[in-house]
């Protein structure tokens, strides 16, 4: 019985440390702030997690693993749309999820690209990306009814990576505005949604991605042959 206690607790611990590493960052990842978050007391928080490494390595399986299952939760809701900039915000959405913290590159994308320094941690973070591929998939499926295979969503979402990192690094005041723009013009290149008549290059100037095409009749598609390949 005592050891069933312990190990719920240590449970508590490991999904405490999730939500506080998706929504504040590593630096909130301490014994004390973990065990307070998970309803503990303070200082019995290396008990359960001796070195911080643990408890980081085990903030971070938590994170990764509540991400896939919001992340499949957000694009099976997916609703259609013709509109690249509302396709990219959803991929945003699900790349991301469960939410998008205000700082989303500081609290979330460096500090997942510093966890791909410790092999354990890469590991942890490989494991669960054919999920978030799969995820990334069937939102573009369920919005726009285009199917595209693995690579070009691991493309996709490299480039939110790179798009996000870029905004921040040139002073983009909102780089989730940017990146937005400029995986709506990815999209519209890839074929996957047709370009907007009248459309100014959103997320080429600086970070402006509300301005959205018009409706799909009002719109030419074109699909490049081997990427994507529309349901009939």
């Amino acid at each position: 019985m005592k050891q069933q206690r312990s190990r719920e607790k240590k449970e508590l611990m490991a999904q405490a440390a999730a939500r506080l590493l998706l929504t504040q960052g590593p630096h909130a990842i301490t014994h004390r702030n973990v065990a307070i978050t998970a309803g503990l007391a303070p200082g019995s928080g290396n008990y359960y997690f001796p070195s911080k490494t643990e408890l980081y390595a085990a903030a971070v399986t938590r994170a990764e693993e509540y991400r896939i299952e919001q992340a499949k939760l957000v694009a099976e809701q997916a609703q259609p749309t013709s509109n690249p900039h509302e396709l990219a915000q959803l991929l945003l959405d699900v790349i991301y999820a469960p939410r998008l913290p205000n700082d989303l590159v500081g609290v979330r994308l460096v500090p997942m690209l510093d966890a791909y320094k410790d092999p354990a941690l890469l590991n942890v973070i490989q494991s669960h990306a054919p999920h978030l591929r799969s995820a990334v998939r069937t939102a573009i499926q369920h919005a726009t009814e285009t199917q595209i295979d693995e690579d070009l969503a691991d493309l996709v979402m490299m480039c939110m990576s790179s798009s996000l990192l870029y905004g921040r690094a040139i002073g983009q005041s909102d780089p989730v505005s940017y990146a937005v723009g400029q995986i709506g013009v990815l999209l519209t290149k890839l074929g996957i949604v047709p370009a907007p008549i009248n459309d100014d290059a959103p997320g080429s100037s600086a970070g402006n991605s509300s301005s959205t095409g018009n409706s799909s009749s009002d719109v030419r598609a074109s699909e490049q042959e081997g990427l994507t390949t529309r349901k009939a």
